[in-house]
């Protein structure tokens, strides 16, 4: 059954597979201004992350389209080429096999008709093999408000990146877009730049939510409730923390170590975080140009803290999450 499904899949990737025609970057492009310099902003970006856009996932979506008019909202996706899968795949345990969880197991039997235990490495298939559908029918749902990006477009703008890339633990392995999700938020503002011809970003704030996020109210009430606050920065459930000293090394980069002190290390939740556009210059002007990067979970406001930036605590009360984005 494995290896009939193996192929099933690897034919759904190919027919499946993301547009690599556009070069993502091109010699001589400089990265496009975020704002305009001294002019009125043009009201708030509202930027949804996904990869695995289910149906509940752009349902959720929409709904955040529909209750935002005030907001300009795309949905930024996490699409890996076949090239970045092969390379999760060596990071797993090719021979071990796994028994899937019941609700994915009910989702490749309607799709592939029967599933038993499945080596890691064809489950990473099938499982791509759905999120590439999923993918495109939110380009048919949402054609004018996607964004795409992957890991390779990431290190095509930080290469340096990979110096640190690590395991969390053993049998666990994220990608580079989830690691690094202020470096991931670029990419994605960068294939706006390229789809459009635009080379300014004229918004107040960018605020970058999960696809798996509800509320019990509107959101553009949620949004417009913080109209008014000009912090550079804000997220929930800040916190100073202390970090395991190999965990620190190996999930930043040496010059931010060499800036942040272990005993300033803040951390904070992903769910919904808000940037300004300074702040937004700020982190790719520090990867970019100093090599001072981070784990987002908290090199993100740490380096807000560092460099002076206003702080702000969003309160969540009403948001739920329906079940796990990572």
């Amino acid at each position: 059954v494995s290896m009939l499904l193996l192929h099933v899949a690897l034919a759904a990737l190919a027919t499946a597979s993301v547009d690599t025609s556009r070069p993502f970057i091109r010699p001589g492009d400089e990265p496009p201004l975020i704002t305009a310099r001294g002019g009125k902003c043009s009201g708030d970006f509202v930027m949804v992350q996904t990869f695995n856009p289910t149906v509940h996932a752009r349902a959720r979506i929409q709904r955040i389209i529909d209750e935002s008019p005030r907001q300009k909202v795309f949905v930024a996706v996490h699409t890996n080429s076949e090239a970045d899968i092969i390379a999760e795949m060596q990071n797993l345990p090719q021979e071990s096999e796994t028994p899937l969880p019941t609700v994915v197991q009910t989702a490749m039997k309607e799709r592939f008709g029967a599933v038993g235990k499945l080596t890691n490495e064809t489950i990473m298939v099938l499982a791509t093999s759905l999120m590439r559908s999923s993918q495109k029918e939110l380009e048919k749902e949402m054609p004018d408000a996607v964004l795409r990006y992957s890991d390779v477009n990431i290190l095509e703008m930080y290469p340096f990146i990979n110096s640190i890339r690590t395991h969390d633990g053993i049998g666990q392995h994220h990608t580079v877009g989830f690691e690094f999700r202020d470096q991931a938020i670029q990419a994605a503002l960068r294939d706006y730049f390229y789809r459009t011809g635009k080379r300014k970003w004229n918004f107040c704030h960018l605020w970058v939510i999960n696809d798996n996020l509800e509320i019990s109210g509107k959101w553009g009430t949620f949004f417009d409730r913080y109209q008014g606050n000009n912090a550079d920065l804000l997220s929930s459930n800040r916190r100073n923390i202390s970090i395991i000293e190999h965990k620190f090394a190996t999930h930043s980069s040496s010059a931010f170590r060499a800036l942040i002190k272990e005993d300033s290390i803040y951390e904070h939740d992903q769910q919904i975080v808000r940037y300004s556009p300074r702040f937004l210059e700020a982190l790719h002007e520090q990867a970019n140009s100093k090599k001072v990067f981070a784990f987002s979970a908290y090199g993100t406001p740490s380096l807000a803290e560092k460099l002076g930036l206003r702080y702000g605590s969003l309160s969540l009360k009403g948001v739920t999450e329906k079940g796990s984005w990572n």
